[in-house]
């Protein structure tokens, strides 16, 4: 690599640590997240109750701090382009793990046991199948239920969090 090049990188290195330490920055890429989700501006426009002018100089300011475009704009429409798409991925990829871990959080920190008392319909036809889906959701929450057909007394002795009722 000549100087030349390795100037080039360090002020591409530069723009992007802009990017990530910059709130106004930051709005920038939120912007083009909602914008590449719909792959609209004026969709991502309506979204955050912007026009799709203000969606799009906030696009192009991102795109010239960062050095390269984050879409092909067409006539009518837009689409990614290979690095959009790769910051794209980035992005809900970190979503993903910062959901994981509140979702952690809020189960390690908080109730680790759920006990739901429902008369024997309501947990046959209505909750059991809905369980395991919830389940997956809160994998370290402990799940007990408890059956009857007579109103639940929710003293600190019966245990009871939750009690579902049909009427």
């Amino acid at each position: 690599m000549n100087y030349a090049d390795d100037s080039v990188a360090r002020k591409h290195a530069r723009s992007i640590a802009a990017v990530l330490s910059d709130d106004n920055h930051i709005i920038n890429v939120k912007t083009f997240v909602i914008a590449a989700r719909y792959l609209s501006f004026k969709a991502a426009a309506k979204n955050l109750c912007l026009t799709p002018g203000a969606v799009s100089h906030r696009i192009a300011r991102l795109e010239e701090v960062l050095g390269f475009p984050l879409f092909n704009r067409l006539t009518r429409s837009v689409t990614l382009t290979v690095e959009g798409e790769r910051l794209r991925e980035v992005y809900e990829a970190a979503l993903a793990k910062m959901h994981a871990e509140v979702n952690r959080l809020l189960d390690s920190d908080g109730l680790s046991s759920l006990t739901i008392y429902a008369h024997p319909s309501i947990a046959l036809g209505w909750l059991l199948p809905r369980l395991p889906e919830f389940q997956t959701a809160h994998p370290s929450l402990q799940i007990t239920v408890h059956t009857g057909n007579t109103p639940t007394d929710f003293s600190h002795e019966s245990g009871v969090d939750v009690a579902l009722y049909y009427g």
